[in-house]
């Protein structure tokens, strides 16, 4: 798969389709949150169409048993790195790798 034309700054990240589309998407979902959470604090929250991709990334990385623990704590490690991202970062992919280096780490210790 070329990724080539995502045009993405991907910070190092490995030129291995398998560990950039997860984090591409992790990424995806960082920015969803970061205007979810936004339209909260402005009163806009009665509505919430969200994109999650946490199910794919998950099966990118290789979770092939998905606890509710699992997606709690990559809820909370997308709610830790909202904070981080700002709107000028059209995508997060420094933010996105950190969560996706600890889904990894998750997996390997379980």
């Amino acid at each position: 798969m070329n990724l080539n034309y995502l045009n993405l700054d991907l910070y190092g990240i490995p030129e291995d389709a398998e560990i950039q589309l997860p984090v591409y998407l992790i990424a995806a979902d960082l920015k969803s949150r970061k205007l979810m959470n936004a339209l909260t604090t402005i009163g806009c929250d009665a509505c919430f169409c969200v994109a999650d991709f946490c199910d794919v990334v998950f099966s990118f990385i290789g979770f092939d048993d998905r606890p509710n623990e699992l997606y709690d704590f990559y809820f909370q490690l997308l709610e830790r790195e909202c904070d981080n991202v700002t709107y000028k970062n059209d995508a997060p992919i420094r933010e996105a790798y950190k969560i996706y280096m600890e889904l990894v780490s998750k997996r390997k210790s379980n």
